[in-house]
């Protein structure tokens, strides 16, 4: 019994120790999507970060949003594996809610340090649009 007791009682004076868990830091990629015209429908906007690996672009993240009118404010949050390997291009892309096709389109490199300052895309439409099919 006293065995016991003793056992017991080291165990509470001991107590548990736990470490937490380190997370990888993460990056925010904040920016706005801007458009020349008004958008004549709902549309679709994605953005991705692309990085080059192998003389390949290869997505790395993405985010989609819907909207009625642009500007679109985004928010992405990268981590150090995202970024490792070759250059970060950002890439957005408009496509009407009712349609697959591409309307509208930018794609630039992105230095990868942030800085929190803001990018600002500029999609620029494709020839056919808005009737892009």
């Amino acid at each position: 019994m006293r065995g016991l007791l003793a056992l017991m009682l080291s165990a509470m004076l001991a107590g548990c120790v736990t470490t937490p868990e380190l997370k990888p830091s993460q990056q925010q990629l904040k920016g706005e999507v801007h458009f020349p015209q008004a958008l004549p429908r709902s549309a679709t906007v994605e953005v991705a970060v692309l990085s080059v690996i192998g003389g390949r672009p290869l997505q790395v993240a993405a985010t989609r949003y819907e909207v009625t009118m642009l500007p679109l404010l985004f928010d992405l949050r990268l981590t150090p594996l995202q970024l490792a390997e070759g250059e970060i291009y950002l890439r957005a892309r408009l496509r009407f809610m009712d349609g697959t096709a591409v309307q509208a389109m930018s794609q630039q490199k992105v230095f990868k340090i942030f800085n929190d300052k803001k990018m600002v895309i500029q999609l620029q439409p494709k020839a056919c649009y808005p009737q892009c099919q």
